[in-house]
């Protein structure tokens, strides 16, 4: 789809679908993202992953997994800016994001496989197990809580 001019996925915050629909992907400077509803009672921030939190309906998020509706480490793309639970917004699903939240500092060395963290919301985590589902790559080590993870979510 084309995207229009002017078009800023990092400043979509919005209560209501509005223009455009659940799913619908854009893709903006060399990158592609996804229009999603973030579900439950915690807020996303920049760089926190996303998890599926619907087993019929894969536009409906969660940053919450600590008692949330997240179903288990399935990963559906990152946060590209603060978004209030219950709001609709576009999540990162292909390209560079330079600041993916990873509080335990584990994201490290440059290439490991990236997956959704077990127990804290929002986290990444370096993926242990093939059966594990990627978010991505690192190309950047972690440092101050974040890491550079190229994203690459089907």
């Amino acid at each position: 789809m084309s995207t229009p001019l002017g078009f800023d996925p990092s400043v979509i915050n919005q209560s209501s679908v509005g223009s455009y629909y659940p799913g619908e992907q854009r893709d903006y400077a060399g990158k592609t993202y996804e229009f999603v509803k973030l579900t439950d009672a915690v807020n996303a921030t920049s760089g926190m992953v996303a998890e599926a939190a619907s087993a019929t309906d894969g536009t409906i998020v969660t940053v919450d997994r600590a008692g949330g509706s997240s179903l288990g480490r399935i990963p559906r793309g990152v946060f590209v800016s603060s978004v209030t639970a219950g709001n609709y917004c576009f999540i990162l699903k292909r390209g560079l994001h330079a600041a993916v939240k990873d509080a335990a500092a584990g994201l490290t060395p440059v290439g490991l496989k990236v997956t959704s963290h077990a127990t804290t919301d929002g986290d990444a985590a370096p993926s242990t197990a093939y059966t594990d589902k990627w978010i991505g790559e690192v190309r950047v080590v972690s440092a101050a809580g974040v890491a550079a993870v190229y994203v690459s979510i089907p």
